[in-house]
């Protein structure tokens, strides 16, 4: 499987959005605190125990290990962030790479490879000038880079796919929510769709989708607001 891990932990180094603290053991306590870190806007927050005589590497491993802890939280709570902040579009793209283990789901598994057995990737690359996403595609396993008017080489599917990863790129550098529409793309002859998934398939496909924050019909979460 093609596994692409983001930096997280430069991505919160943000203290208007972020709060990393060592919180302190209590009276008697046979441990060193703990290490606290806290998403400001909307509340989430993770911790980790230290132990007593722990070294400065071993302390900083520990709260390394929150950032990642705080993504998860966050993406189980369903919280989605507009904005352009590099931390916006790296959780944005974890809700696009979902959506693309969606489709890749169901029916002829679009974003699927048998052979070697992956899925296709979207990454945000915060340190390219400027910042860009790729897609890494799960036939050639080359980083396609998304742009109006690039070559894809590399990009394993036609051009109704590449419109729909389009959309997925815009989502997470702009935060426009994808419609369902783009889910298939249903045939104005009927009841088909221009994917050739089959309909219950197909129908399975969307009702996955839709639970996912980047879609435009998810229903937003209490609190949500721009990064």
């Amino acid at each position: 499987m093609i596994k692409y891990e983001p930096n997280w932990t430069a991505a919160m180094l943000d203290p208007e959005r972020f709060k990393l603290e060592q919180l302190p053991g209590g009276a008697g306590a046979e441990d060193g605190g703990r290490i606290e870190l806290t998403h400001i806007k909307s509340g989430i927050k993770v911790d980790v125990p230290l132990s007593i005589g722990a070294k400065e590497d071993e302390r900083l491993h520990e709260a390394n290990t929150l950032y990642k802890r705080l993504v998860d939280e966050m993406v189980e709570a369903g919280y989605h962030e507009f904005g352009t902040h590099h931390f916006a579009r790296l959780l944005r793209c974890v809700y696009v790479n979902k959506l693309i283990e969606v489709i890749s789901s169901y029916g002829r598994a679009f974003f699927y490879n048998a052979t070697h057995d992956r899925i296709a990737q979207m990454v945000y690359d915060c340190a390219s000038t400027p910042p860009s996403v790729c897609l890494i595609d799960e036939k050639s396993a080359r980083q396609v880079v998304l742009r109006n008017n690039g070559d894809w080489a590399g990009f394993g599917h036609n051009g109704m796919l590449r419109d729909l990863v389009m959309q997925l790129r815009d989502y997470v550098m702009k935060g426009t929510r994808i419609d369902m529409s783009y889910i298939g793309l249903v045939s104005p002859l009927g009841k088909s769709n221009a994917w050739g998934y089959p309909q219950d398939q197909m129908q399975k496909c969307r009702e996955a989708a839709v639970l996912l924050p980047c879609m435009a019909q998810f229903q937003t979460v209490k609190g949500e607001r721009a990064a």
